[in-house]
């Protein structure tokens, strides 16, 4: 059986880790890796998420993760917005290129609601960079390279 790229795609305070935590408790018995570039900024920022300044550094770093990943044809959730074709292109090409079958976890909500779920988190993402990337998401297709969607688009689908 081949090895799945789980690739999460929506805006900040959509839901896109409550979706990961599902995948986590519903796949006990499979040995996966999340990759999140979030995380990896907090280690390289002294713990500061919201630090933009290594930017290249991060992503470097997560692909690396996922090419590591790749390598031991382990399964792997990518835990970050990937809100347009054009950020998931390279992902989609590095699981391609493995074998990997892609599937694209999108969680979609409002803006109203993305807001209202990211006011009161630990790592608070500036409301112009929520506006930002609701005008900037674009619903994946299988012509990106996916194989399968999941749509998480009622906010009940994900609690």
């Amino acid at each position: 059986m081949k090895p799945t790229l789980n690739i999460l795609i929506g805006v900040p305070g959509s839901g896109k880790s409550t979706v990961v935590n599902k995948i986590e408790q519903s796949w006990q018995h499979k040995k996966f890796i999340i990759i999140c570039p979030d995380q990896i900024r907090e280690d390289f920022c002294n713990g500061d998420r919201a630090d933009q300044s290594k930017n290249g550094k991060v992503w470097s770093e997560a692909y690396a993760c996922v090419k590591e990943c790749m390598e031991e044809q382990v399964d792997i959730i990518f835990d970050s917005t990937m809100v347009n074709p054009s950020k998931r292109s390279k992902l989609i090409k590095m699981g391609q290129d493995a074998g990997y079958y892609i599937v694209a976890h999108v969680v979609e909500v409002s803006l109203e609601l993305a807001k209202k779920q990211n006011a009161g988190r630990k790592w608070e993402v500036p409301e112009f960079v929520i506006d930002n990337m609701f005008k900037a998401f674009q619903f994946p297709s299988v012509d990106e390279g996916f194989d399968y969607i999941i749509s998480y688009a009622n906010k009940n689908e994900i609690k």
